[in-house]
């Protein structure tokens, strides 16, 4: 018989009472019989997210092991989710958003990748897409690159070459995405909180720079299994609803521009998180070159973050000064001349090009 290995799950919720109640049940209906902790973290949200996730959990919850969080002061995704890795008790640690909804035996498929490989810090599933009303889309692949029909059954990165390929480029085979993930608590254990020093009040994504540091302590695993149901909503980070014909694209063009402010925390997280590492051999097996050829590659693409976030703010002098200094990565996400148009214009000849 297999060993169970205890779990904890981290919901974090901001103002997602539409959809909590049912993120919640998700978890309460795991059919797993190893140890499962519950962690709820509400975000300080300003709607009913706090009432419903009490109800919800009297209703249903009864006789689980749960814990409620309920901060009082926003600490955005990555503060959050520290609150609730700080009280798992747990071997590993499952990261739940307060819109997804989990696939009843999540838990059970973490267990049997861990029985396959006992030294795994981060494994990495498959996931199906629904819109607002739970309505499935389409799937998604933890295999970079692969639609999930042509997704490999399972993908393993267990040396560090493989893991620094898989981030930078390189690698032959399907690299390992982080989606629907789990990660050991060894990872919390050897290098603490996301937030410290200066980044204790940063906004930042949460998931890149966990799997970042799974990554330089090497062993990751994708299995094409099904974790869960990832809702594309307005309040995603990285999905927004978007509406028809010109102002969609000036919607979309909006977020990511300012997405890019956020995405630059990232960076600066996993800059430190090198520097770290550089001179505590404890928390990488990674070589200190391929940790120098890291860190040029994150500056890298952190100057292009800089570069675009208030793009449209700069004086038109100045984004000609930024074409010509970065006309590289300006050519990457349009042709250097049009993105020195102004906004509406620019996002007027966009909206052509895609009619």
């Amino acid at each position: 018989m297999k060993h169970l290995h205890s779990m904890s799950l981290v919901i974090t919720c901001y103002n997602k009472a539409r959809f909590i109640k049912d993120a919640l049940i998700s978890c309460f209906r795991q059919e797993y019989e190893g140890p499962l902790q519950i962690i709820i973290v509400d975000d300080a949200s300003t709607d009913d997210s706090v009432k419903i996730i009490d109800d919800t959990i009297a209703e249903h919850g009864k006789g689980l092991d749960i814990e409620v969080i309920k901060l009082q002061q926003n600490r955005g995704v990555a503060g959050a989710t520290d609150a609730g890795w700080a009280k798992a008790r747990h071997e590993w640690i499952l990261m739940v958003d307060g819109d997804d909804i989990q696939h009843p035996l999540r838990c059970q498929h973490i267990n049997d990748v861990i029985s396959e490989h006992p030294d795994v810090l981060q494994i990495s599933f498959c996931m199906k897409n629904i819109d607002i009303n739970g309505k499935e889309t389409n799937s998604s692949s933890y295999a970079s690159g692969y639609r999930y029909e042509n997704t490999p059954e399972e993908s393993v990165l267990n040396t560090p070459l493989l893991n620094y390929q898989n981030w930078f480029g390189g690698l032959t085979g399907p690299g390992v995405r982080c989606l629907g993930a789990a990660f050991s608590r060894k990872i919390y254990d050897l290098w603490g909180p996301l937030c410290q020093g200066t980044m204790q009040n940063s906004r930042f994504e949460q998931d890149p720079v966990l799997a970042f540091r799974a990554a330089l302590l090497s062993y990751v695993v994708g299995n094409k299994q099904i974790a869960l149901y990832y809702r594309s909503t307005d309040c995603n980070l990285t999905n927004i609803t978007l509406k028809k014909g010109y102002w969609g694209i000036v919607q979309k063009e909006r977020f990511q521009d300012n997405y890019q402010a956020f995405h630059a925390e990232s960076l600066r997280c996993m800059i430190k998180d090198i520097t770290r590492a550089e001179i505590n051999p404890e928390l990488t097996n990674w070589s200190s070159k391929m940790l120098q050829n890291a860190k040029l590659n994150f500056q890298k693409e952190l100057s292009g973050c800089e570069m675009r976030d208030k793009w449209w703010q700069c004086t038109w002098i100045e984004r000609v000064r930024r074409a010509l200094r970065y006309h590289k990565k300006v050519q990457k996400q349009d042709k250097v001349w049009i993105r020195l148009l102004p906004f509406h214009l620019f996002c007027f000849l966009k909206y052509l090009k895609e009619k």
